[in-house]
């Protein structure tokens, strides 16, 4: 999630993967859960806290292989480019997402972070790693986790 509305900021809990609701916001979803008729397995890019469900796209990476996963998120200030990869099988996602994120987040600083929920009793979620590169200006933003 990248959001402007505060370091205290906090989203619904469960199917809202600890987003929706949140104002001036920009989040990438790897759900596992079908809330909505999205399916399991799916990503997507949601603005301004809106409801993580749907639109959504398939996953070409298996969510549910309990494998540790890569992601290369890099925004070129037209669109964030996800690239989601499974290192095991060698599997991938690309997804890109048409978005002004300085629009989006109300101005060009920001909070990165992670949310998280689950519409079942409990799901395996860590960042294991992850590293955050930028320069003064939106178009070199890269994400690493």
């Amino acid at each position: 999630v990248i959001q402007g509305a505060g370091p205290d900021a906090l989203g619904a809990a469960g199917g809202g993967l600890g987003y929706a609701g949140l104002p001036n916001s920009v989040a990438v979803k790897f759900d596992l859960v079908d809330n909505a008729g999205e399916g399991a397995d799916t990503t997507g890019l949601y603005v301004n806290g809106a409801e993580p469900t749907v639109p959504a796209e398939a996953s070409t990476v298996p969510l549910h292989s309990g494998h540790v996963f890569t992601v290369r998120a890099t925004y070129d200030g037209r669109g964030l480019s996800v690239v989601l990869e499974d290192p095991v099988t060698g599997a991938y996602h690309v997804g890109w997402y048409p978005v002004d994120l300085a629009a989006a987040v109300g101005g060009t600083h920001a909070y990165v972070g992670f949310t998280a929920g689950t519409g079942e009793l409990f799901a395996p979620i860590d960042v294991l790693d992850w590293k955050y590169a930028s320069t003064d200006n939106w178009d070199t933003t890269t994400i690493h986790l």
